[in-house]
């Protein structure tokens, strides 16, 4: 402490939430915890899936690299188009696309016995969306 009074804890959480005085902040915040959620939901059942279907834990593995393998090729290319368009808009296609995807996904899970190879594809493009 440099000379200052501490901050008590109730001071602490009072400044900690004064942002979601904003309900622009609170809906941002509320639509970015369920997106998380659906999407760690989305993982956990693709992945049990590829293991369900294949019991390899190597092919499980590699549905995660699919997945995540597109963000770090084209985060930077993602990030250099995020500045010249619209973000909402930006962020709408990709939800559209990703909601596209993951409809195919789920068409491809009903099979009996689902193409391993085409759900790998599914979860590239996945990644990419």
């Amino acid at each position: 402490m440099s000379g200052g009074r501490p901050m008590t804890l109730v001071r602490t959480w009072r400044t900690a939430t004064e942002a979601f005085s904003a309900p622009s902040f609170g809906y941002l915040w509320g639509g970015s915890a369920m997106f998380s959620f659906a999407q760690w939901m989305e993982w956990t059942a693709t992945s049990w899936l590829v293991f369900d279907s294949t019991g390899s834990v190597f092919l499980t593995a590699l549905s995660w690299a699919a997945r995540t393998a597109p963000a770090m090729v084209m985060g930077p290319i993602a990030g250099a188009l995020a500045d010249r368009v619209s973000r909402v808009r930006l962020l709408v296609i990709a939800a559209l696309l990703k909601a596209a995807v993951l409809g195919l996904i789920s068409v491809v899970a009903l099979a009996d016995e689902p193409p391993v190879a085409l759900l790998l594809l599914l979860l590239l493009a996945s990644g990419v969306a």
